[in-house]
């Protein structure tokens, strides 16, 4: 075999196994957005004749966070020592709070406020029963893995987090209500069953 040959046979070697990883990567993306999908919710609260309020929300139970943690040393070629770390703050915060990460879109007045009497107020109840809010805040500016991890997030909304105490951690339906005076609108989640 020629120099020539072998470089053209190892070039295309080299072709068919990016190509092989680059279809593998596209499968894992899509595997992860078809994942986070199901255990996104939407509202739409209208004003008037416009939209006040896009907001679209993943809710974090011990099953997402597990993935995410996943997703998050795919995405980073992360250790099995900064998985694991990882893992285990993901795993108290499950115990601790019940977290709700969203994207927000409003053209409003205050409409991309969460969390104050100017903006909208966000209630989360369990099985019914309302649990306390610790803490509502906005990336402001997430991050390319926060982008790819919250696939709901796009160019017109922020990202926001809400936390809860969670005083049921066996609650079987958790539902987030967000309203203002423009309106009110809730997102529910049967845990168990995406």
């Amino acid at each position: 075999m020629t120099v020539r040959a072998l470089a053209i046979a190892l070039a295309a070697v080299a072709l068919l196994a990016g190509s092989l990883a680059s279809a593998t990567e596209r499968a894992d993306e899509r595997a992860w957005e078809r994942f986070i999908d199901g255990w996104t919710r939407e509202l739409v609260v209208y004003e008037q004749f416009s939209t006040a309020l896009i907001l679209r929300g993943t809710y974090l139970d011990g099953q997402v966070r597990a993935r995410i943690a996943d997703e998050r040393r795919r995405r980073l070629g992360l250790t099995q020592a900064e998985h694991a770390e990882f893992l285990r703050v993901m795993q108290e915060d499950d115990a601790i709070y019940h977290e709700v990460v969203f994207s927000a879109d409003s053209s409003l007045p205050n409409g991309r406020v969460f969390g104050t009497e100017d903006g909208w107020h966000v209630r989360l109840t369990a099985d019914g029963a309302p649990e306390a809010l610790v803490t509502v805040f906005r990336e402001i500016k997430p991050n390319p893995l926060q982008r790819a991890l919250y696939v709901h997030l796009n160019r017109w909304s922020d990202l926001w987090i809400a936390r809860f105490a969670k005083t049921n951690p066996s609650a079987r339906v958790i539902e987030l209500q967000v309203g203002s005076g423009y309106g009110v609108g809730s997102l529910r989640w049967d845990l168990g069953s995406p």
